[in-house]
């Protein structure tokens, strides 16, 4: 015969709160042009896409202003996405090294 406890409904996963750095704009100069690296937080595990690329970290150099989505799976299998928007920007002078 079943208790009340034994009638408890799971109560639902949360879903993982995915973010990224926000949308960002980089340097692009006459001989070359900056990378950013886009970071995601708030999963365990992340594909970036366009790309198809794994990890918390991205490093990107578009030349074309681009639309990055990060998609991140928590240790339960749930699932969240987040994006960033990456504009290139024609700069002047001379890129640092850094």
């Amino acid at each position: 015969r079943a208790t009340p406890l034994d009638k408890r409904i799971p109560e639902p996963n949360l879903l993982p709160n995915v973010q990224t750095i926000g949308d960002t704009s980089i340097c692009v100069y006459p001989n070359s042009q900056d990378t950013i690296d886009l970071v995601a937080t708030g999963a365990l595990n992340y594909t970036w896409n366009p790309g198809n690329v794994t990890g918390s970290i991205f490093t990107v150099s578009p030349s074309t202003q681009t639309q990055y989505w990060v998609t991140g799976t928590d240790v339960n299998g749930c699932v969240n996405s987040d994006s960033v928007l990456v504009t290139p920007t024609i700069c002047v002078g001379i890129p640092t090294i850094g």
